[in-house]
């Protein structure tokens, strides 16, 4: 019997579970797939399911396959960046949460809530280029300076979220006084 307590915190999962498989294997399945988008931001999943009929087979599993397939073949964090980005058109926020998933010591999930906390310059909306991969290292780069040496690139991300929240929260109580 499946134990879906597994499911319960989808961070946990796929962190513990999809991310070790990918590296090891470069198989990503298609529930997997859609489980790092739910993670993401779960009003993705219709938008990037459209997305990758019209880009690869009818069939998503044959689709998110090749993906993993051709994505695990890339060896640098460059790459595997650009791939997704410009082979699949997905965004950077989006490609840098499943990459983020996949080489969790690579990648940071890009959100503006950090670059707001870092002064990083805002990227969303950049098409893959040259710039906007030292500019996505340059993010990377001060995420790494600001949050505390110790922690993982997984942990300094949850670091300055929670940052964000509580000076956005003091704010706004300094405000409302």
């Amino acid at each position: 019997m499946e134990d879906y307590r597994r499911y319960y915190n989808l961070e946990s999962y796929l962190f513990e579970e999809v991310g070790p498989k990918f590296r090891e294997h470069g198989h990503l399945s298609v529930y997997d797939f859609f489980c790092v988008l739910a993670w993401i931001n779960s009003h993705w999943k219709s938008r990037i399911m459209t997305l990758l009929r019209t880009k690869g087979e009818k069939n998503l599993g044959v689709t998110v396959e090749k993906l993993a397939k051709e994505l695990w073949k890339k060896k640098s964090a460059k790459d595997q960046l650009a791939y997704l980005m410009e082979e699949w058109r997905l965004g950077l926020p989006v490609a840098s949460a499943i990459l983020a998933v996949l080489r969790p010591d690579d990648f940071i999930i890009y959100d503006r809530r950090v670059c707001k906390v870092t002064n990083s310059p805002e990227m969303q909306g950049m098409v893959w280029s040259d710039l906007l991969w030292n500019k996505y290292s340059e993010y990377k780069n001060k995420v790494e300076q600001q949050a505390p040496k110790n922690f993982s690139l997984r942990d300094k991300h949850q670091w300055l979220i929670g940052k964000f929240f509580h000076d956005s929260q003091v704010q706004w109580l300094t405000e409302e006084s």
